[in-house]
């Protein structure tokens, strides 16, 4: 079961572009900003894994 909390984020956007997102009151932007953070929190450690993984890998080869 998936917990979820109400975190508040304040984003700042030029003029235009809230004026843009004003004009689509039938798109829930929270839906999108979180889908998008969770997107990158997934890729970031991703990231982060296979940066570890090569060092390991270059460290082995190293040594051998």
């Amino acid at each position: 079961m998936v917990r979820w909390i109400n975190a508040h984020i304040t984003v700042a956007l030029p003029e235009d572009e809230y004026e843009r997102i004003k004009k689509h009151p039938e798109i829930k932007w929270g839906a999108i900003g979180r889908k998008l953070i969770i997107q990158y929190l997934n890729d970031l450690e991703k990231s982060q894994e296979l940066l570890e993984q090569s060092k390991k890998v270059a460290e082995n080869e190293k040594n051998e």
